[in-house]
């Protein structure tokens, strides 16, 4: 009975241990195997990177790395490639990387490459507000421009800057103070009160012509209420600082816990709130 039970004991060692061996040859395989797909994906990787194929890249990353279905999603070789192909995007065509951005997998990008990110914003944005702002500066007494202007694109990125909006459509009035199309753009894209580069010049210009305020605030109310998103829940600290602005009328009714307001607006759009919050609107 002793020499059975030592002899199980010792086939079940046995056994254990060949699982043991046969599991360890099966982790080094599947590490082989993955250390082999990650030098023939880092040789094709460094292929696109040569031939300025950027977004083939980004998109073979996430198919094969990121979901981790063929390499493993944290080898650090591969997340290195891919962020160096982020910046090359970033540096050959900022633009375009900006409304590419949803094919890129934010998770695997390094916060040096965020940051590189954000500073490349940063300096298309003042690049182009210093160009207007000496575009500007150059015109001789007749508002001629005397310096050539590049070209800057008002539709892309810089469509989020209300400086370069407002440099831009302060260049066209300039130079075409009897179009009604020129002090439309400035109306339709610039927010009121603008207190940008400039913004003491602007008003001065709109003041001249016997523009006030209230007109561009007006215009600019209309030409972009469409645009306004009620959404229950807001402040009306959030809704004033929206492109609907201050209304036209405040309906207010005060009990001992609540203070509730109707917002009327000339555009058909009334919101109710109750102690500061929108709880229901009509549109």
């Amino acid at each position: 009975m002793v020499k059975r039970g030592v002899l199980t004991i010792v086939l079940s060692v046995a056994f254990l241990s060949a699982c043991s061996d046969e599991e360890a040859n099966t982790v080094e395989e599947n590490s082989v195997g993955n250390s082999d797909i990650t030098q023939e994906l880092l040789v094709e990787y460094e292929e696109y990177l040569e031939r300025g194929h950027e977004l083939t890249l980004f998109k073979d990353y996430n198919d094969k790395v990121a979901s981790g279905e063929i390499a493993h999603k944290n080898d650090t070789e591969l997340a290195d490639i891919y962020n160096r192909a982020i910046v090359n995007s970033v540096d050959d065509d900022l633009e375009e990387y900006l409304r590419d951005q949803s094919s890129f997998t934010q998770e695997y990008m390094y916060d040096e490459t965020k940051d590189y990110i954000e500073n490349a914003k940063y300096e298309y944005e003042q690049e182009a507000i210093s160009n207007l702002d000496q575009y500007i500066e150059n015109m001789d007494e007749n508002f001629k421009p005397t310096t050539k202007l590049g070209y800057i694109s008002t539709s892309g990125y810089l469509s989020n800057s209300q400086e370069v909006l407002a440099l831009d459509a302060y260049v066209n009035l300039l130079m075409n103070q009897d179009s009604p199309a020129a002090y439309q753009k400035l109306y339709t894209n610039v927010k009121p009160p603008y207190k940008g580069i400039r913004s003491r010049e602007i008003t001065k210009f709109l003041n001249d012509k016997g523009i006030r305020l209230f007109v561009w605030e007006d215009a600019y109310k209309k030409a972009n209420a469409s645009e306004f998103k009620a959404r229950i829940g807001m402040t009306t600290d959030q809704v004033l600082e929206s492109t609907l602005g201050k209304p036209n009328k405040i309906n207010r009714t005060v009990t001992q816990s609540t203070v509730s307001e109707q917002w009327v607006y000339d555009n058909g759009i009334y919101l109710y709130f109750d102690n500061g919050i929108l709880t229901s609107f009509q549109d």
